[in-house]
């Protein structure tokens, strides 16, 4: 997984402010992989894959997982989805903003309680 550094720029989750790291690391941070087959990227079995960046500072690898496991898994498998896979995956409009409110959401949340039990 490719690892960009730090960027002031993609500093979030100020409550609300985005769903990026506090720590302002960019790359490709994270991936959680659905077993349905039903898009690009799979999990190679019946189970659901969280992937996490290994060079991420310990704080960005936390924040990173609760926003593939308490969000994207979470969704897919307890919330709303029954294995609708969209529900449980971004759904980018103009401008980049998530449409899919109700998964950034619970990545926000997510994110923030993870900064939270680390102080």
């Amino acid at each position: 997984m490719t690892y960009l550094g730090i960027d002031k720029d993609y500093i979030g989750n100020d409550n609300g402010k985005g769903i990026g790291t506090s720590t302002g690391e960019t790359g490709f941070l994270g991936k959680t992989l659905f077993p349905d087959n039903k898009g690009l990227q799979n999990s190679i079995n019946d189970n659901i894959i969280v992937i996490v960046n290994s060079n991420l500072s310990e704080e960005g690898k936390a924040q990173v997982f609760g926003h593939e496991g308490y969000g994207h898994a979470y969704v897919y498998v307890y919330v709303l989805t029954n294995g609708d896979r969209s529900k449980s995956s971004h759904n980018y409009g103009t401008g980049g903003k998530d449409l899919n409110r109700y998964l950034y959401d619970m990545i926000n949340r997510a994110i923030n309680e993870t900064i939270q039990n680390m102080k």
